[in-house]
């Protein structure tokens, strides 16, 4: 799902900031985005590739950091529907 956010977040022209691990940086940047890696010192390092702030955030794992990033909030959390 993330593969096809950035995909069209791009064709619309928008910065994308791609979490992943360093093995999967260039793969990001093969789909236009600007990589970074997760976990601690996340938001240091998007203030940094972002200087003039985060308009928006999608998370496909996890939106902890996401929420100390951006002041108020436009998100989009991803969630499975469980069927009985």
């Amino acid at each position: 799902m993330g593969t096809a956010i950035v995909q069209l977040a791009r064709l619309r022209g928008i910065t994308v900031i791609g979490t992943a691990s360093a093995t999967k940086h260039d793969y990001l940047r093969e789909l236009g985005a600007v990589p970074t890696t997760y976990g601690e010192g996340l938001e240091e390092r998007v203030r940094e590739l972002a200087p003039g702030g985060v308009d928006a955030a999608i998370d496909v794992a996890t939106w902890v950091a996401f929420r100390r990033l951006m002041p108020s909030p436009v998100m989009a959390k991803s969630s499975q529907s469980s069927r009985s």
